[in-house]
């Protein structure tokens, strides 16, 4: 294997900023921060219990509204492994992520997801996004309770 050039470790930081920038998104429930992340009208795959196509921006509004069930989550991810190929890139990361809800019957409940993702990133004025993602569901831990079972958070606590 070959040594990296300086722009190519540039491109591997950058990429994995803006990797660590959608579960930052997520966790803190700013979802604007997506902007910085996906090109518009990005291809989206999440294939967890029978995940349809779609794309940046109809994602925008599934991502609020299905976080909106957690009081807490913690997106962990991999360093991802890349592949630059010029203005384009390869990337996958692994995921471990945490999903703390809380019934309305009190106490808490802990989802916890195992995953894969694959994404095809283009190099744009303002920096490497994302223009296609595949999210491989692995695994799951627990249980996901349904909405109406569960308080609903717009906000990240703290």
């Amino acid at each position: 294997m070959s040594r990296m050039t300086p722009a190519e470790a540039a491109d591997h930081a950058e990429i994995a900023q803006l990797l660590q920038r959608y579960g930052q998104a997520l966790d803190e429930k700013r979802y604007e921060l997506l902007d910085t992340v996906f090109v518009p009208g990005a291809a989206l795959r999440y294939e967890m219990e029978g995940g349809r196509p779609s794309t940046y921006p109809e994602m925008l509004k599934l991502f609020a509204e299905f976080n909106s069930a957690f009081w807490y989550t913690q997106h962990m991810f991999s360093n991802p492994v890349l592949e630059l190929d010029g203005e384009r890139a390869r990337s996958v990361c692994r995921l471990f992520a945490s999903h703390v809800q809380q019934p309305l019957a009190g106490g808490r409940n802990l989802w916890v997801v195992y995953g894969v993702y694959h994404d095809r990133l283009v190099r744009r004025p303002e920096g490497w996004r994302i223009e296609e993602r595949v999210f491989r569901g692995l695994h799951t831990e627990g249980s996901l309770l349904p909405p109406d079972k569960v308080r609903r958070f717009d906000a990240a606590p703290g």
